[in-house]
C-alpha cells in the first residue's frame, strides 16, 4: 500500500488508495454485471480488471509496486 500511494504522488495517474480503486471497480462490474462476487476479488483481479475496464493502469499489482520501487531508487 505505502509503494502504491507512493506511486500515486509520484505519478499522478492513479487517484486514491488500493481499497478506493477496488470499490470503483466493483461498481464498474455490478453495473455492467461483470463476474465478480463481492470480497472474493484478489488486488491483481480487481487492478487487472481496472486496467481492462478503463486503460488508465496497465500490469498487475505486483508490476506497479515494481515500478514504484524503481523510481524510488532512482530519485
Amino acid at each position: 500500500m505505502q509503494v502504491l500511494s507512493t506511486y500515486i504522488a509520484r505519478q499522478g495517474k492513479l487517484y486514491g488508495s488500493l481499497e478506493d480503486l477496488q470499490c470503483r471497480v466493483r461498481k464498474a462490474l455490478w453495473k455492467s454485471e461483470g463476474p465478480t462476487v463481492k470480497g472474493k476479488e484478489s488486488s491483481m483481479e480487481i487492478l487487472g480488471t481496472y486496467s481492462a475496464e478503463q486503460e488508465k493502469l496497465y500490469g498487475s499489482l505486483e508490476d506497479l509496486q515494481c515500478r514504484a520501487r524503481k523510481a524510488q531508487w532512482k530519485s
